[in-house]
């Protein structure tokens, strides 16, 4: 008996000094935080779950018209529950310098080939793209715009992508009038240059902005209006933060609809008290809020307006997109996705 004592404080203390050693003090390792994290997760499940069930004891005699809709809602709370399992012990799908190509050059095929050989290929490739566009595709649709004020526009555009837009200022930097500009984001947009994101007006407990915010769906396209040729440049570009975020939500909403779902919208929020989430994904299951940053490590004081957001919504988890090495619970509600599993 004594001998087996002994052993376990051996135990004890040699997993006291992996806590030190790995993380500078005395505390759960990041591995074994996660599975708490998906405990708890797995727990407000469960609650729900059982407020159902007293909420169908305590009325035995209601009609339950919407048992199906509830059975649909428990099932798809268990694919979600399978889906966020599967995903903490998977390995990411690309590696961070794929990511930042990917990012940096945009996702047009011919120029980022033929670029491997020919660095300066993309430059001409994008050139030739914008002459293109505004000769051929802007002069045969609209032959009475005025494509020089329209060009400008584009480039005066490139410095407000990923950010919350204010037509009259657009209005007055280019010298045209605010339905001028209106009509230039909308002509953009259709011809799938720029993508309208409106905002989340539905969020009664709340005031909200209801400017409208744009970005560039190409990446690269908009790191050549830049003249951003590296990686090195574009990380300390100012625009770097909004650029990365604008890629991300694009990604996210192209791997939406490449899986042919119906009845989905896309939005971003944000409150006149500057609470602030990215994206929000809203289809028949309800919404998923998602916010995305370009670090690695995230400020708690950062995540406020996501787990608000998720509060007050009643939101199953909100998601953190960056560039960590893995994917994680950084509380009971707030997963982390890196992008390198995009």
């Amino acid at each position: 008996d004594r001998l087996n004592d002994r052993r376990r404080q051996r135990q004890q203390l040699k997993g006291h000094d992996q806590d030190k050693g790995n993380h500078g003090h005395i505390g759960p390792t990041p591995k074994e935080a996660n599975v708490s994290h998906k405990k708890q997760f797995r727990e407000k499940d469960q609650r729900n779950r059982r407020r159902q069930s007293n909420n169908d004891l305590l009325a035995p005699g209601v009609d339950r018209t919407k048992d199906q809709g509830t059975e649909g809602q428990q099932g798809y709370q268990e694919d979600l529950d399978d889906s966020v399992e599967s995903l903490l012990d998977s390995p990411p799908l690309l590696t961070h310098d794929q990511v930042y190509t990917h990012w940096m050059q945009g996702g047009y095929p011919e120029p980022r080939i033929k670029a491997q050989t020919i660095p300066e290929f993309h430059g001409l490739w994008m050139d030739q793209y914008f002459s293109q566009y505004m000769d051929r595709d802007i002069s045969r649709l609209f032959p009475r715009i005025n494509r020089f004020v329209f060009r400008r526009f584009i480039q005066t555009l490139s410095f407000h992508s990923g950010h919350i837009l204010n037509q009259s200022e657009l209005a007055r930097a280019i010298e045209v009038s605010s339905p001028t500009v209106k009509q230039y984001l909308e002509i953009l947009h259709n011809t799938f240059v720029w993508r309208n994101l409106p905002s989340f007006e539905k969020n009664s407990l709340k005031q909200v902005q209801k400017m409208p915010k744009g970005f560039f769906r190409d990446s690269g396209i908009l790191h050549h209006l830049l003249k951003l040729t590296d990686v090195d440049s574009l990380l300390i570009h100012p625009s770097a933060g909004a650029s990365f975020e604008s890629f991300m939500i694009e990604e996210i909403l192209r791997g939406f609809q490449s899986t042919m779902a119906v009845g989905m919208d896309y939005y971003f929020y944000r409150t006149r008290g500057k609470a602030e989430v990215d994206l929000i994904v809203e289809g028949p299951r309800g919404l998923i809020p998602i916010e995305i940053k370009l670090g690695t490590k995230i400020d708690p004081r950062k995540l406020v307006g996501l787990k608000q957001f998720v509060k007050d919504t009643e939101a199953p988890l909100g998601i953190v997109v960056n560039n960590a090495r893995r994917a994680e619970f950084l509380s009971d509600t707030i997963l982390q996705i890196p992008a390198c599993y995009w």
